[in-house]
Order: C-alpha cells, then structure tokens, then sequence
C-alpha cells in the first residue's frame, strides 16, 4: 500500500462493481494509506491489511481469486511472492511486477544491492513461468506483465 496512492486510484477505476484489496507492512505508512484511500476514494470499495504480505498471503487461498494483481514491495522476495500468487490470479488475470530492473541493478550480471538481485531473479525465471505470456515494459524502472495464460 505504502501511502495508498494505486489504491486510491485503481479503486476509482474499477467503481463500485469492483474491490481492491491492499496490504501494508508498517503501521506509519499504513495509517497515512488509511486516510488516502477514505479522503480520496469515490467508492467504499477498498480493504486494507495491516502486516508482511509474505505472511497474509499464506492465509488466503483459492477462494481467493484476483483478476489483477499489482506486486511492488519486497524486492529481494519477488519470486517468492509470484509463486504464491499463482494460486491467487485467475485464467487470464494479470500480475504487474513494478519496478523489474531496479535502477538498472537487476541488468548487471552481478547486481549489487539485494533489490537488484531479487528482481533478477524473476528476469532469470521468466522462462520458467509458463503459465503466463510475459511482457517487459521498459519504461522507468520498469514493469513486468505476467498475464495467466487459460488452464
């Protein structure tokens, strides 16, 4: 979530016929997305947990399908969260991976900061994923689109 503004926004997008829900890690930055999202959203239509997504995510199941999926937190653990969210995106949902080359660290054969070396990672199994088309966007710090391919 960090201070709610995708939320806020995705949450104006998809209107009332939809939800978001959204996790955050720390208290601080949680109460900051609180406000957002309450000042700033059209639609009652977001839920916000508080607490290590890597840890939420263990308790939902699926039941608990998603048709989108924004993924920009723990770098060093991107992988880890994508596997465990295959089993959260629907057939032909979307996970976005932001922020894929990490300033660039993520390209080097080497990378020199944890975050790089985590969103490697994924670049290296991107291949490995095939259950899913993958699309890099090379904007920024770029972005990953992993759309779920139909069982």
């Amino acid at each position: 979530s960090f201070l709610g503004a995708t939320s806020v926004r995705l949450s104006n997008i998809i209107g009332k016929e939809g939800h978001v829900t959204t996790i955050e890690k720390y208290d601080e930055f949680a109460n900051i997305a609180k406000e957002n999202i309450k000042n700033n959203c059209d639609y009652d239509n977001v839920s916000l947990i508080v607490g290590d997504a890597i840890k939420i995510l263990e308790n939902f199941n699926s039941n608990n399908k998603f048709d989108f999926i924004f993924l920009d937190g723990n770098k060093e653990l991107y992988l880890e969260y994508i596997i465990q969210l295959d089993n959260l995106i629907e057939d032909g949902g979307m996970i976005v991976v932001d922020d894929i080359f990490f300033h660039g660290d993520a390209l080097n054969d080497n990378p020199s900061t944890q975050k790089g070396r985590g969103a490697k990672r994924v670049l290296d199994n991107i291949k490995n994923l095939t259950q899913y088309r993958s699309t890099i966007i090379p904007l920024g710090n770029g972005c990953l689109l992993l759309t779920r391919k139909p069982s």
